[in-house]
């Protein structure tokens, strides 16, 4: 055929299925066809007009069966009677060979074959009642089933709400699909195909028929046929094959091969790799957001909207506690509703019921809390996955991972428990993260850690439900005892090897205090006593200086105790020292934890006195472990520990801004080191080194606006760090270099000493910051100051501009690495980054003289600030707002982000002349920094403003009541 004939074909063709189209649309009911006459009509058509009109109705003729022309008739009229479809044979008839009288074969009755109506089509099962979001879910999943043939899978833990979602979606896309959806319920059929494919063709009259073949293969052919006649005559059809397992892909498979083309085919299952077999495109279904998950709750069938309001915040921790699990929340829900009837309840019980025992063993049963009676729970839901693991090898390793903390976890820490090699180990987890029991976990984190110079390793998560279903399995087995063991010797093992390797701890921060957690639950243990003051040791430094205070308190209280138990005053010493670091640390200001500090002074000098007077005698009961703790501090006299207490006592001074009374514990310190026997030791350097740091800051702190320009006193500061970092270099630490470094730039900044401020930060290395977040950010804010400084005395605009950008661009890596840290913790650094940020910005706009962009941003950043003033609070729990001197952070913070948000300072006069009498009294050396921050962040290009603000100082220092305790007039 050539090219011509072939396009007059295909017009022939769509001309045909308009008309036939149109012709069915028209017709006002059906009618009964004489086959014996339509037959004899052909003896009129030749073969090649009879191959034509096969043609036209998308018919192969040489695939008929039968040799001749009748047979081949026959055969056209039985296929097109199956498909219901001899009326288009008639009408193609009449258009091609109208001489022919195909109206005679026509018998009109009343209603032959009616068109149903569309209630009586295959419909979905109903949606859940309670269903809630997933809005994007359902449009990206119509978007694909409407427009493609291409199956697609939900794939999703067990409780994560799939069959929910496909119920809902078949829902709201019936009506794309005009022939019906084929429902497949796999887990009520026990995965038979048979009985489903039955049900199916029942729902489209042929069941009788279909049920003639008894074999899974002749009975999905023979469906097949019948939906392809179903599709052809009523539209394209949906089909849902819910919760395919392993054991049931053959009848999955059966029952995707009776779908005829065309057919949209929506599956769930918990096994990705199932989802492939099938050829499905998987479709990853994860937990609830938070809004959405209380929107579940509030439903009306569940707690109800009324207990929700009334307990948000309750509301909030509950579906946080269970993981925003849709299945949990439906159960919490249930049991809310069930409860609030009863007269007094609220719903913080049932949350304190949900964080003592959500999931728990009893006589070696697992058994959940939010158990409803009629309703698969949590543990019978994960027992399925559980279950049908494929080996015990399988089972074992899911069981382990209950041990670990509800946080990522890397392969080799997990390899290193089971005593299995890495890459077995790592073949097991991506096969339970196939089975949706397990998930890949991608953090930046894993990244630093590689930079730092450790392996790079895939980490992965569990659901926290999981998790504790796995504890619970880890129990029954009778192997928690062995397991927590090897957990945390492992743990030990890597707080020994990394405690001075932040990157590497802060990435296991969730299992390291997990393993402290574990030591305490077996400290009546003589081993476990002293693994765990050992691990609390090598976590140290880390814990403070990365301002994780509480925990560290939390644990070194509990080791103080031990310690007291059994009679090692040494180890007593140094916990309840320790404690007092953990109340008192660098920038932090709440009155109540001061005198709790105090307190924890009082027990290290009682410690001490017992040590003096017993010789630290342990008792037997304390044992090898907690001996060889002991030994560590040997080198320790009477007067080491009597100086460590001067330091604690001269640092809560500080807090307070007594600024006498601290230097004369700092001063009585040095010369209790003096007097030491282990004067020489690397711990005595260390300790004197941090005595001359505090009396340097002391200093800086301690100037009022009569001294501004003391160089004594400058002089006297640089003394001190100069002494100090001899110490730190004599000792070989650069971390506590370049800690230095950082105050001694600090300091001069403050006196203008510019040149020797970059000189002292380009002598700083940041490779020793390795994961002090804190710390490289102080470093870059720095360098941001100084380059701001350097733009002020620019020759030319290019190079005025150039330093503002690298400011900026160091002010913003700044910022980015202090959202590392914990934000609460280092409330100063954020504000004073934003605030710095902002004034960047608008000196920016002022040299460039326009800029949309800049004064978005200076907008940003101080809105920044003042969320973080904002929110914070004082000692008492008041607002900042009130801006008591209990909190004088904050309101210096506010008065400085009052003073830049201004246009006219002097309209704000007494407003920020208040804030300042709070804040800037308190501790007289902030005069200096004030002046240093708002000259360079806002009036550098306004004498005049700088001259407003710093009569407002004077004025602010003048109202002020001198209340303050140890202040110098």
């Amino acid at each position: 055929m050539n090219p011509k004939e072939r396009a007059r074909d295909s017009k022939r063709v769509k001309k045909t299925d308009k008309e036939l189209k149109a012709s069915r649309q028209a017709a006002p009911g059906q009618v009964d066809i004489d086959h014996s006459k339509l037959l004899d009509l052909f003896d009129r058509v030749d073969k090649e007009e009879l191959r034509t009109i096969c043609f036209l109705l998308r018919i192969d003729y040489d695939n008929l069966r039968g040799e001749g022309k009748k047979s081949k008739a026959r055969e056209l009229i039985i296929r097109l009677e199956n498909q219901g479809r001899l009326r288009e044979l008639v009408e193609v008839g009449k258009r091609e060979h109208p001489n022919i009288q195909w109206d005679d074969v026509l018998q009109t009755t009343k209603k032959v074959s009616p068109e149903r109506p569309r209630k009586d089509y295959p419909s979905p099962p109903a949606p859940p009642h309670n269903f809630t979001g997933r809005d994007a879910e359902l449009s990206a999943l119509r978007g694909v089933l409407t427009s493609s043939d291409t199956p697609q899978a939900i794939v999703g833990m067990r409780g994560v709400g799939k069959t929910a979602l496909a119920r809902q979606l078949a829902d709201q896309i019936k009506d794309d699909f005009p022939g019906g959806v084929f429902w497949a319920d796999l887990p009520a059929n026990g995965g038979d195909p048979l009985a489903i494919l039955a049900d199916w063709a029942g729902l489209c009259g042929r069941g009788d028929y279909v049920r003639d073949f008894r074999t899974t293969k002749a009975r999905a052919q023979a469906m097949r046929g019948v939906l392809d006649r179903w599709g052809r005559e009523w539209g394209r059809l949906l089909v849902v094959l819910d919760d395919v397992q392993p054991d049931w892909l053959k009848g999955a498979q059966s029952l995707q091969d009776a779908c005829p083309s065309g057919t949209a085919l929506l599956l769930t299952t918990c096994d990705e790799e199932l989802a492939l077999v099938l050829n499905a495109v998987p479709y990853p279904l994860g937990v609830l957001p938070l809004y959405q998950a209380l929107e579940l709750l509030a439903t009306d069938i569940l707690a109800g909207r009324g207990v929700v309001e009334q307990e948000p915040e309750v509301a909030r921790q509950l579906a946080e506690e269970v993981g925003r699990l849709p299945l949990a929340l439906e159960l919490v829900g249930k049991q809310a509703h069930k409860r609030a009837r009863k007269q007094g309840w609220r719903l913080a019980e049932l949350l304190k019921q949900v964080q003592d025992r959500l999931i728990e063993v009893k006589d070696g049963v697992i058994k959940d809390a939010l158990q409803i009676k009629g309703q698969l729970g949590l543990t019978a839901t994960f027992s399925l996955s559980y279950d049908a693991l494929d080996s015990d090898q399988q089972r074992r390793l899911f069981r382990t991972l209950g041990i670990f903390a509800h946080a990522p976890f890397a392969v080799e820490h997990v390899a290193a428990v089971l005593g299995w090699e890495k890459q077995k180990t790592e073949d097991e987890l991506d096969e339970l993260v196939t089975l949706s029991l397990v998930q890949w976990e991608q953090d930046e984190k894993v990244a630093e850690k590689g930079r730092d110079g450790e392996e790079e390793s895939t980490r992965y998560t569990l659901h926290s439900l999981l998790r504790d279903y796995a504890a619970a399995q880890l129990k029954v087995s009778g192997e928690y005892s062995a397991t927590r063991s090897a957990y945390t010797d492992h743990y030990l093992t890597c707080a020994r090897k990394h405690k001075d390797k932040y990157t590497v701890l802060e990435t296991e921060h969730q299992n390291l205090v997990h393993t402290l957690k574990q030591f305490w639950e077996r400290v009546e243990e003589e081993q476990a006593t002293g693994q765990y003051i050992e691990m609390l040791n090598h976590l140290r430094g880390y814990l403070l200086d990365k301002g994780w205070w509480l925990d560290y308190r939390r644990h070194a209280e509990q080791a103080y105790t031990v310690a007291c138990d059994l009679g090692a005053w040494r180890l007593a010493a140094q916990q309840s020292s320790e404690v007092v670091d953990a109340y008192s640390p660098e920038g932090w200001w709440d009155r109540g934890d001061l005198e709790v500090a105090d307190s924890w002074v009082v027990k290290a000098e009682e410690a001490i006195d017992c040590f003096e007077r017993r010789q630290n005698r342990v008792s037997e009961a304390a044992g090898d472990w907690v001996t060889s703790q002991e030994k560590r501090l040997d080198n320790r006299d009477a007067n080491w520990w009597r100086a460590y207490v001067c330091r604690l006592r001269g640092k809560l001074a500080m807090r307070r801004y007594e600024y006498k009374e601290s230097r004369l514990h700092f001063e009585d310190g040095l010369q209790l080191l003096d007097e030491s026997a282990s004067g020489s030791t690397a711990i005595t350097k260390l300790l004197r080194e941090h005595l001359y740091i505090f009396l340097a800051k002391l200093e800086m702190r301690y100037n009022n606006q009569d001294s501004v320009d003391d160089v004594r006193r400058y002089d006297t500061v640089l003394e001190h760090l100069r002494r100090a970092l001899k110490n730190a270099e004599e000792r070989g630490d650069e971390e506590n270099q370049a800690v230095i470094k950082i105050t001694m730039a600090e300091l001069m900044i403050w006196w203008d000493e510019w040149d020797g401020a970059a000189q002292v930060l380009d002598e700083i290395s940041t490779s020793k910051f390795t994961g002090r977040y804190e710390l490289s950010a102080e470093h870059l804010a720095l360098q941001a100051f100084v380059h701001q400084h350097k733009s002020k005395g620019a020759s030319n605009y290019a190079k005025k501009l150039e330093l503002l950008n690298t400011a900026i661009e160091n002010a913003e890596e700044s910022l980015r690495r202090l959202k590392r840290t914990p934000t609460s913790e280092y409330f100063i650094h954020f504000c004073d980054t934003y605030l710095l940020l902002a004034g960047l910005h608008r000196c920016r706009r002022n040299v460039v003289g326009c800029g949309n962009e800049d004064n978005r941003k200076f907008n940003d950043y101080l809105s920044g600030a003042w969320r973080l003033i904002d929110v914070r609070k004082t000692s008492r729990g008041d607002d900042v707002g009130e801006f008591s001197l209990d909190n004088p952070d904050a309101c210096y913070e506010r008065a400085c982000y009052e003073v830049m948000a201004v246009e006219d300072l002097s309209a704000s006069k007494v407003d920020i002349c208040r804030l300042l009498s709070d804040a800037v009294l308190p501790q007289p050396g902030w005069y200096n920094r004030a002046k240093t921050d708002f000259r360079l962040e806002t009036f550098q290009q306004d004498k005049r403003q700088w001259k407003i603000f710093d009569e407002m100082v004077k004025e602010g220092i003048k109202l002020s009541p001198d209340i303050i305790g140890g202040r110098e007039d």
